[in-house]
């Protein structure tokens, strides 16, 4: 049984089929956790399964960005005066939904 109270950013190892996921969310309203593993996958799970997975607190693996396909430190190509200063406000790459000079109907 999961001894371990969820804490969305820490990172577990399911202890039955060995596998290393982190907590992205939890969700009070609906009694959920969302989860993703290591490779990438997503799943929830309801607090009543929860505390039935055997579960146990982890190190964060060292590859830990591999699911989300961020590049490394010192891999941002030719411009990496730019990416370092901006490569953690991925909101400055968001195109806006209008544009000015445009009208809406």
């Amino acid at each position: 049984m999961a001894s371990q109270h969820p804490a969305v950013g820490n990172w577990y190892t399911d202890e039955v089929d060995h596998q290393l996921f982190e907590v992205v969310a939890i969700d009070e309203v609906t009694a959920t956790i969302d989860i993703q593993y290591s490779d990438g996958d997503l799943a929830e799970f309801d607090f009543d399964i929860w505390s039935q997975l055997e579960v146990s607190l982890t190190q964060q693996p060292k590859d830990a960005c591999g699911p989300y396909q961020l590049p490394q430190d010192g891999q941002w190509g030719a411009d990496a005066s730019w990416a370092a200063a901006n490569k953690d406000n991925p909101i400055e790459n968001i195109e806006p939904d209008t544009f000015s000079g445009t009208e809406e109907l």
